[in-house]
C-alpha cells in the first residue's frame, strides 16, 4: 500500500522548513530511517528519515520549496498490495475563459445586473461607452435596434522598453543568506543587546592533566576504542566547579524577576559546521564521567556536521563551552547564549618556561576565558569560579578515566 511521507512537527515552535536536498528519486527503494530529504529550519539543517520502507512512487516537493507541517513530500509503496491512492498533483490554474465576441447594442445607461437563478451570486458587468457588456458574455434581454456604427480601434502605441537593470559593480559578488545563518545572526544580536558581559581570562597549569591523559589513553583505546580529548576533561572540570557556583548554571526569568538555578547541567558544545555554528548540548552532564562526556562530544559533533542533529539536542542548554584552541587561538570574547548565564572558552595549550623551586620548569599552560551575565554576577564571582575550574584541572579532581 502507499504511504504518505509528511513533514512532521519538528518541535521548538518550528512549523516549516526549506528543502535543500532530495537524496532519492522516484523508483528508488528506501529503508526505514533512511534519509530522504535535507531540510533547513531556522534552528538546524537536518535530514528527514523515512518512517516507511518500500519504493518511492512520487516526490511532490522540489529543492527550494518551503514545506509546512502535514504537507505530503513523497509517497512510498511498501508492497503490501492495497490500492495506492493517487499521488498529490499540483493544482493547475484554470484556463482563461474565451473572450466573447459580440456587436455593441444600444442600451439604457442604467441596466440591472445579470442575476443567476435563486441562490446564485450576482454577476457583475463592465460598462463601455453607452453599451453594457455582462461579464462572462451573458447578453442582456433587450430589443435589437439597428446596430450602431462600428468604431475602428486605433492601433496601440508601441510600449517603451524598460531600461536595463544596472550591472553589479565590477569586482563585487553576493552571498545568499541562509535561513540558518539569519537565525544565528538574530540570536547573536539578541544575546549581545540583552546580556552585558563581564569577561575574565586565566592561565591554568595543565601539566599534570597532560601527563595523566597520556597515561590513560592506551586504556581508553583498548577499553572504549577512543582517545579522551582534553576538551572532555575541561568540560568535566567545569561541571565539577558548578557544584560550588551553581549561579553560573542559572538563567534570569524576566517575567518573575528571579534567577532560576537549573537542576540539570546541560552543557552546550559549540560545533563549527559548514552551515554555521551549532550548539547541541550534553544532557545531565553532572551525572556523567569523563568517558561519557567524551563519547557525547564525539557523537554530537559528528551528527551536527553530518546534518543528523535533532532539535531536542539543541534545546534546554544551561551553560555553553567553546574551544578556541582547535583554531590555534588563545583568548577571545565569547558571546553568552541567551538566556544562559555563562560561557567558558578554552584556548590553545602551550609549553612555557616558568619559575619553579630551585630554578625553572616547563609547564603546559591552558588559556581560559569566562564570560558571564554582569547583571546578576560580578567580576569577583567570575574570578572565584575561574579559580575553581583551574583547581579542578590542576589537581585532577574527579577526572579519572576508569
Amino acid at each position: 500500500m502507499a504511504n504518505e511521507f509528511k513533514f512532521t512537527d519538528v518541535g521548538e515552535g518550528l512549523h516549516e522548513g526549506k528543502v535543500t536536498e532530495i537524496l532519492k528519486k522516484v523508483g528508488d527503494t528506501i529503508k526505514v530511517d533512511e534519509a530522504l530529504f535535507v531540510v533547513e529550519t531556522d534552528k538546524v539543517t537536518t535530514e528527514l528519515p523515512s518512517p516507511y520502507a518500500g519504493v518511492i512512487t512520487a516526490i511532490t516537493t522540489n529543492v527550494g520549496d518551503v514545506v509546512h507541517i502535514g504537507q505530503v513530500m513523497a509517497v512510498i509503496d511498501d508492497g503490501a498490495g492495497a490500492a495506492a491512492p493517487a499521488a498529490p498533483q499540483p493544482v493547475s490554474a484554470p484556463a482563461p475563459a474565451p473572450t466573447p465576441t459580440f456587436t455593441p447594442t444600444p442600451a439604457p445607461v442604467t441596466t440591472e445586473p445579470v442575476v443567476e437563478e435563486a441562490g446564485a451570486s450576482v454577476v457583475g458587468e463592465i460598462k463601455v461607452s453607452n453599451s453594457v457588456f455582462p461579464i462572462f458574455g451573458v447578453q442582456p434581454s433587450a430589443p435589437q435596434p439597428t446596430p450602431a456604427p462600428v468604431v475602428q480601434p486605433t492601433s496601440a502605441p508601441t510600449p517603451t522598453p524598460a531600461p536595463a537593470s544596472a550591472a553589479a559593480p565590477s569586482g563585487e559578488e553576493t552571498i545568499a543568506i541562509t535561513t540558518m545563518r539569519k537565525a544565528i545572526a538574530e540570536a547573536m544580536v539578541k544575546s549581545h543587546e540583552n546580556i552585558p558581559a563581564t569577561i575574565l581570562t586565566f592561565y591554568v597549569n595543565a601539566t599534570k592533566l597532560k601527563q595523566y591523559r597520556e597515561s590513560v589513553n592506551g586504556l581508553a583505546l583498548s577499553k572504549y576504542n577512543m582517545k579522551i580529548s582534553f576538551f572532555a576533561f575541561f568540560v568535566k572540570a567545569i561541571v565539577n566547579a558548578l557544584k560550588k557556583f551553581p549561579v553560573f548554571n542559572g538563567r534570569y526569568d524576566k517575567e518573575r524577576n528571579l534567577i532560576v538555578l537549573n537542576k540539570d547541567v546541560n552543557v552546550g558544545i559549540a560545533v563549527d559546521t559548514p552551515d554555521g555554528l551549532i550548539v547541541p548540548n550534553i544532557k545531565q552532564a553532572q551525572t556523567k564521567s569523563v568517558v561519557d562526556i567524551a563519547k557525547d562530544i564525539v557523537d554530537l559533533a559528528n551528527r551536527a556536521r553530518s546534518k543528523q542533529i535533532k532539535l531536542p539536542d539543541l534545546s534546554k542548554g544551561t551553560i555553553s563551552v567553546t574551544n578556541f584552541g582547535s583554531l590555534g587561538a588563545a583568548f577571545g570574547t565569547p558571546i553568552i547564549k541567551h538566556p544562559e548565564m555563562c560561557i567558558v572558552a578554552t584556548g590553545n595549550m602551550e609549553e612555557r618556561v616558568v619559575r619553579a623551586e630551585g630554578g625553572v620548569a616547563v609547564h603546559t599552560i591552558l588559556p581560559l576565558t569566562i564570560a558571564a551575565d554582569h547583571r546578576w554576577v560580578d567580576g569577583a564571582d567570575v574570578g572565584r569560579f575561574g579559580k575553581e575550574i583551574a583547581k579542578q584541572i590542576e589537581e585532577l579532581i574527579d577526572l579519572e578515566v576508569a
